[in-house]
């Protein structure tokens, strides 16, 4: 028989009840108008958890692409099944989001029930119980989080669940709540360990007793790492290393550590506030700062009674999950997903206090009603951004996925961006740009387009669906990675979007033959030689190539922009078709260095492959001793090859530089080199600043009614570390500016510090076809294209050779 107290008790959780289901009700009935079909969900993330769970369900755990290599993208370890649970019992396809919806709603009723609980027992009275639920439960953040099909609000049930064990020290389900917390998220271990430690504290005395909560948390907390190990090979998940700071591993250690605090503090001065710039008010602050100090006065109670009061060690949790989640770059997504957890413990705290506190009956009803007033009050704004979501998701991933299942065939691999929908409607196998559902992905795309592009060259997936203008993928737009346009899908995104990161995804065709023509070719002159040999090469930005070279980079300042390039550009100077290529590289401004493999020839040849953007100075050899000085000349928007002559006794092949260069690739050659002195020097030029000089031989001169024809053999003697172009020059008065000219680098792109030490011959050909009769001087001379300083002729002060006199009829 029911007493009146069980009577009031099922009348207060029916008001709950009741009241989340009008909220919900309303949120569904603007999801099915914005869907106008089977209810979405407003997150293209929702659809890997799908993806994951109709695999599982298929008997193919862990695989998100049938038949590939097991993913560990699915974060949560007991979502995916408690969905392929509804995927088996007949909620398939974008029905299962109706499943998604009922998990969602049942533990929302269970979190406002377990606040109502535990603020009750607390405060020994049930309407406080009801008010702080009423002032959670139906919350726009939480109905939102409970109607997107993600894990959050499941995790936040776990979260409660196992305060609320403790709270009624209940050991049986203390130790379930254990289990189910750390398996519900990876921030669960926080909890977990927190709460076995303090579960063998307090039965110290009896070790068996003790030690059981510890060992059951380690172990629970272990098996998700466990099992990633086992499937993959990392005891990281995919998920973690595709969104976690601490995989950035091109920033310094302290500061993603100074990155991460930025973030903590971001958190938490908005969960004080109850307010950010993107998400609005989302709940009443004065919940925080009551339970702030509830958390402070707990604290002080367990150092004054040498015992761990529950208020401390919710107080660890607060800031423990907050301190998991601020190194997320993600934390600050989903409005508020990462947070919504912290928030039900926030409200159990000010429940806690809100009589000790405030005392006054009508202060403490006061505040309850403002807290149900504002938690209805964001329903206005959070019932929007649900319908907005999933019209974005209906017009952008769902279209295109659509598209994709019925134009593209069944066996084409896509290169996607946001690979739930696609994956999960489209029917095609998926490769995770981001690296979430692909292995090994993550790392690439952390490091920028240079990186992303080599992983895609590599897999050359048959097709793109996928964004064309965020982050490093406008540098793929126009290096033509993406290829032919096949479909665009364009909805302008409402404000407040969660569901797309721009409002334009494109399906195009890329030709992996044209884009990879010529790559892995040298090109310029006098960078391959008949009696060279190919020993390795080192695809700078491919980190498999850079793992096998044992390469090593540094930088001694920050890059601005992306730390690796792609780049499609034409060779300054082209020996071999075809001339313009397509490659990722680095960004250096410090050094670069390789192991060099054994060889039996006397040398090696080193050449480098580089965008010549701006002149740079290199400094060869391992520290602190420099063997010889190489230049990168100024010829924005071209590829050069440095040639670099090394002895074969040299292990490593190690250099640094004066400014920011862009390198690409480098090949490694063995070489018997034995130059080709010049036989007959008849000049030489020489820098003021150098003992190096350049020999030179005026080998032909041949005027026509076009051109004039000058051929001359050039030599490096000792060492010219100077960048230098020849110019020719036409005078009619030597006082005045030449009437016809012409410059270039030695062989179409070299300096004379890149100039093996052998003898080159070049024929120059100077317009004169539009010059009227008479007689004119020639000159030649060398200068250096960024100071402007001549190269001096023949040990003298002149800046110039003068030739022939030229007579024009």
């Amino acid at each position: 028989m029911f007493t009146k107290t069980t009577n009031i008790q099922t009348f207060k959780v029916f008001l709950l009840v009741v009241l989340i289901s009008v909220l919900c009700g309303w949120y569904l009935s603007l999801g099915l108008e914005a869907s106008g079909d089977t209810l979405l969900m407003p997150l293209d993330d929702t659809y890997i958890h799908f993806q994951y769970a109709r695999q599982m369900a298929s008997g193919d755990p862990y695989a998100y692409n049938p038949g590939q290599p097991p993913t560990s993208g699915a974060t949560s370890f007991l979502y995916t099944p408690l969905l392929a649970v509804g995927y088996l019992i007949g909620f398939q396809g974008l029905a299962l989001g109706y499943w998604a919806v009922a998990l969602g709603y049942g533990f929302l009723i269970l979190s406002g029930w377990l606040i109502y609980k535990l603020v009750a027992a607390e405060t020994g009275n049930e309407w406080i119980g009801l008010g702080f639920a009423l002032g959670f439960a139906p919350g726009g953040p939480f109905i939102w989080a409970a109607l997107s099909g993600m894990e959050t609000i499941g995790f936040t049930f776990a979260v409660l669940l196992a305060a609320y064990a403790y709270y009624r020290n209940n050991t049986r389900l203390t130790l379930a709540a254990i289990v189910i917390v750390a398996l519900a998220r990876p921030e669960g271990a926080v909890v977990a360990l927190s709460l076995g430690v303090v579960m063998a504290l307090n039965r110290r005395h009896q070790w068996r007793e003790a030690i059981t909560p510890l060992l059951v948390a380690m172990l629970v907390v272990s098996i998700q790492p466990i099992i990633n190990y086992l499937i993959t090979g990392s005891l990281s998940a995919t998920g973690n290393q595709a969104k976690s700071i601490l995989y950035e591993t091109l920033q310094p250690f302290d500061e993603r550590i100074i990155t991460v605090l930025q973030q903590w503090l971001r958190l938490w001065r908005e969960l004080l506030t109850g307010y950010s710039e993107v998400d609005g008010l989302y709940f009443m602050p004065l919940v925080s700062i009551l339970a702030v100090l509830v958390v402070v006065i707990g604290v002080w109670n367990s150092l004054r009674t040498r015992t761990i009061t529950l208020p401390a060690l919710l107080g660890v949790w607060l800031i423990g999950i907050s301190g998991v989640v601020a190194t997320l770059d993600t934390a600050f997504w989903h409005f508020k997903r990462y947070q919504i957890p912290l928030m039900a413990l926030l409200f159990v705290l000010a429940g806690w206090g809100v009589v000790a506190i405030l005392r006054n009956r009508l202060l403490i009803a006061g505040f309850v009603m403002l807290m149900i007033g504002t938690a209805l009050y964001t329903n206005l704004e959070y019932s929007r951004r649900y319908h907005d979501n999933i019209e974005v998701v209906r017009n952008q991933q769902l279209a295109m996925a659509r598209w994709v299942d019925a134009n593209l065939p069944e066996d084409a691999v896509l290169a996607v961006h946001d690979v739930g929908v696609m994956r999960y409607v489209g029917h095609r196998t998926t490769y995770d740009v981001v690296g979430l559902t692909t292995e090994g992905n993550a790392p690439a795309w952390r490091q920028g387009p240079g990186t992303l592009y080599e992983n895609l060259s590599a897999a050359q997936p048959d097709y793109f669906a996928i964004y064309p203008d965020i982050q490093g993928l406008p540098l793929l737009v126009q290096a033509d990675v993406f290829g032919e346009e096949l479909q665009r899908f364009v909805f302008a995104l409402p404000q407040n979007t969660a569901a797309s990161a721009t409002s334009t995804q494109v399906v195009t065709k890329p030709d992996w033959n044209m884009i990879e023509a010529g790559a892995n070719n040298v090109h310029q002159p006098q960078s391959a030689y008949p009696s060279a040999v190919l020993l390795t090469e080192v695809d700078v930005a491919d980190l498999d190539s850079e793992t096998e070279a044992n390469y090593v980079w540094h930088n001694n300042e920050d890059i601005s922009g992306f730390d690796t390039l792609v780049r499609k550009l034409p060779y300054a100077s082209c020996e071999k078709e075809p001339c313009t290529v397509t490659d990722g590289g680095r960004v250096i401004n410090g050094g670069e260095e390789f192991d060099l493999p054994a060889t039996r020839f006397e040398q090696y040849l080193v050449v480098m492959r580089v965008h010549a953007n701006q002149h740079t100075v290199l400094y060869i050899g391992c520290a602190p001793d420099v063997t010889q000085i190489n230049i990168i000349p100024e010829i924005a928007g071209h590829w050069v090859e440095v040639p670099v002559l090394l002895s074969a006794d040299t292990g490593r092949f190690c250099i640094s530089s004066t400014g920011a260069y862009e390198v690409h690739h480098y090949w490694v050659f063995g070489v018997n080199f034995e130059g080709v002195p010049l036989s007959n020097p008849g000049h030489q030029f020489a820098r003021s600043d150098s003992n190096g000089v350049m020999l030179a031989s005026i080998e032909e001169l041949v005027e026509t009614e076009e051109t004039i024809e000058l051929t001359i053999s050039w030599f490096v003697q000792h060492e010219l570390t100077a960048d230098g172009k020849v110019f020719i020059h036409l005078y009619d008065d030597p006082e005045q500016p030449p009437i016809a000219q012409i410059n270039d680098w030695f062989l179409g792109a070299l300096p004379p510090a890149n100039l093996l030490p052998t003898t080159i011959t070049e024929t120059y050909s100077l317009p004169i076809g539009e010059l009227e009769a008479g007689t004119y001087q020639l000159a030649v001379g060398i200068f250096d294209p960024v100071t402007g300083e001549r190269y001096l002729v023949d040990g003298g002060d002149d800046d110039r050779l003068f030739l022939d006199e030229i007579t024009i009829h």
